[in-house]
C-alpha cells in the first residue's frame, strides 16, 4: 500500500469518527439537554402537543444520522436534506408564537438548543460554505419568528442578540474542526503525492543512469578497440572491413540514441536509425511493415535489429527491409547485395537468426517466437 493510500486511510478514519462523535453530541443533546426542557414546559403551554410532534420529528431524523455515522461515511445527499429541511421546519414551528416566559431563544428555548446542531451533523461532510448557508438562515428564522411574533418589547429582542451567542459560537467551533480536518488531510495527501513523485523521479533518474552506464559498456566491448585501432594505426580506415566495421558501430551508436525515443513503434523507429546509415552511405533501402506494433523488451529489439544492421552496413548500392508481425511472432529479415558478411548469433534465446547467401546476394532472417514456459 502507497503511502498516498495510507494518508488518505487515515484522514478517512479520522473524519468517520468525527462524525460518529457528532452524533453521538447529538444524542446527549438531544436527550439529556433538550428533552428535560420540553417536559418543564408542558405544564406552562396551553398546548404541547406540537413541541411533543416536532421534538418526534427531530428524533426521526437523529434515528436517519445513526447508519451512516457508525459506518463512518458521510451523510448520504437524501438524509442531508431531510436534516436540514426538517430543522428548518421544527424551528419555525416553534417560533409561532413564542409563548410569555420564552420571550427569547435560550436555556428556555429546547429548540433552539438542538435545532442548529441537526444542521451541523448533517452538514459536517459538506463545503463549509453550506454549513453557513444554513446556520445563517437558522438565526434569521429564530431572529425573525421572535421579532414579529407579538408582545415582544425592544429588551427581549436585545436579550435575542445575546444569549444565543454561545450557542452559535459552539457549532460554528465544531464545524471549523471539521473544516479544518479536511484541509490538513488534503495537505499531507498533497504533500505524500508530492513525496512520491520525488521519489519516482529519483527512481527514473537511477534507471537513466544505470541505462547509460550499460549503453557506455556496450560500446566499449567494439567501438572503443575500432577506434583505438583507427588511432594507433592497427587498423586502415580505407580497408573495406574496417569501413564495414564503422558502418556497423555508426548503426548500433544511432540504434542507442533511438532507444531512448518514445513513439508507437519502437521497433520501427530502432530499425529506420540502422536504415538511415546505410542510406548515407548511398545504399538504396526498401522497407516494408505487415502487422500491428508489438510492445518487445529492449533485448528482443536488439536482438531481432543486430543482424540486420549488420547486412544493411555491409550493404554495397541496394537492400531490402521487411517486417512481419503476427500471432505474437515477430520477424526482421533483410535481403542486401554483399553476400561477405558475418552476421552475428542470436543473443536473446526466443529469438532464431537464419543466414542464406548466394554469389551476389545475403537473405538475413531474425524470427521472434514468444514462450511462456
Amino acid at each position: 500500500m502507497t503511502d498516498r493510500a495510507l494518508t488518505g486511510e487515515a484522514g478517512d478514519r479520522l473524519a468517520g469518527e468525527m462524525r460518529l462523535a457528532g452524533v453521538l453530541m447529538l444524542c446527549a443533546v438531544h436527550f439529556g439537554l433538550a428533552l428535560p426542557v420540553l417536559l418543564s414546559q408542558t405544564s406552562a403551554v396551553a398546548n404541547p402537543w406540537p413541541d411533543f410532534a416536532a421534538y418526534a420529528l427531530l428524533t426521526v431524523l437523529l434515528g436517519l444520522f445513526v447508519p451512516a455515522a457508525v459506518r463512518g461515511e458521510p451523510q448520504p445527499w437524501p438524509v442531508v436534506l431531510a436534516g436540514v429541511l426538517g430543522t428548518l421546519v421544527v424551528c419555525v414551528s416553534s417560533g409561532i408564537p413564542y409563548q410569555e416566559g420564552i420571550s427569547a431563544p435560550g436555556p428556555a428555548d429546547w429548540s433552539f438548543q438542538e435545532t442548529g446542531w441537526f444542521g451541523v451533523v448533517a452538514l459536517l461532510s459538506r463545503p463549509p460554505s453550506a454549513l453557513a448557508a444554513f446556520l445563517c438562515g437558522h438565526a434569521a428564522i429564530t431572529f425573525g419568528m421572535l421579532a414579529f411574533s407579538g408582545g415582544v418589547d425592544g429588551r427581549a429582542l436585545a436579550q435575542t442578540l445575546i444569549s444565543p451567542t454561545w450557542t452559535y459560537a459552539l457549532q460554528i467551533t465544531v464545524a471549523s474542526a471539521a473544516t479544518l480536518l479536511r484541509v490538513c488531510e488534503q495537505r499531507a495527501q498533497a504533500i505524500t503525492a508530492e513525496q512520491a513523485r520525488v521519489r519516482a523521479e529519483e527512481t527514473a533518474a537511477e534507471l537513466v543512469h544505470s541505462d547509460r552506464q550499460r549503453r557506455f559498456g556496450d560500446l566499449q566491448g567494439s567501438l572503443i578497440p575500432l577506434l583505438t585501432g583507427i588511432a594507433d594505426g592497427s587498423a586502415d580506415p580505407t580497408a573495406a572491413g574496417v569501413r564495414r566495421l564503422a558502418a556497423v558501430e555508426v548503426a548500433r551508436m544511432r540504434r542507442l540514441f533511438a532507444e531512448s525515443d518514445h513513439t508507437d513503434d519502437q521497433l520501427i523507429h530502432e530499425l529506420r536509425a540502422c536504415i538511415d546509415v546505410a542510406e548515407r552511405n548511398g545504399v538504396v533501402v526498401q522497407l516494408a511493415v505487415r502487422g500491428k506494433a508489438a510492445a518487445l523488451p529492449i533485448e528482443v529489439r536488439r536482438a531481432l535489429t543486430d543482424p540486420a544492421l549488420t547486412a544493411l552496413a555491409a550493404a554495397r548500392s541496394a537492400a531490402r527491409t521487411t517486417v512481419l508481425r503476427m500471432g505474437g511472432e515477430v520477424r526482421v529479415s533483410v535481403v542486401a547485395d554483399d553476400p561477405g558478411v558475418t552476421v552475428p548469433v542470436s543473443a536473446h534465446r526466443n529469438v532464431e537468426v537464419r543466414t542464406l547467401t548466394s554469389p551476389t546476394t545475403l537473405w538475413v532472417d531474425a524470427t521472434y517466437k514468444p514462450t511462456w514456459d
